[in-house]
């Protein structure tokens, strides 16, 4: 997120530089255009931010061993923003924590019960300028 707030600070001190140095209608029209558009991304993501909804899928039951990642799924009206989130896994007997993310496998080279729990979901708008 900050890697794009940057590069929209450039393009914004792009646009300004440009208007400062050609002085007409058309650059006018690129500043205001890049100074409203995070706004106007925020505009159209605010539906699809509000209603997003965050499942975690796993089964209920795991073999010592086995190879499960970890999934969440998007449940939501029309284009889906960007997210993220990590994941908590904690192990209550021996009381291992472990942080991952989507896709990554769980830690299930030793038997016991897992906890498992999504913190600090955040849902961006569509330019991931604002969260």
């Amino acid at each position: 997120m900050a890697g794009r707030r940057i590069c929209y600070i450039l393009a914004l001190a792009g646009c300004v530089g440009f208007y400062i140095a050609y002085q007409k209608w058309f650059a006018w029209i690129v500043l205001l255009t890049v100074l409203f558009l995070p706004w106007f991304s925020l505009l159209l993501s605010l539906r699809a931010m509000f209603c997003l909804k965050l499942r975690l899928t796993l089964p209920d039951r795991i073999t010592q061993g086995a190879d499960i990642n970890i999934r969440l799924d998007l449940h939501g009206t029309g284009v889906r923003p960007p997210f993220g989130c990590r994941i908590r896994v904690s192990k209550p007997c021996t009381g291992e924590n472990w942080i991952l993310r989507p896709g990554d496998a769980l830690p299930t080279e030793h038997c016991g019960g897992l906890s498992v729990r999504v913190e600090k979901a955040k849902v961006y708008d569509f330019l991931g300028l604002s969260a």
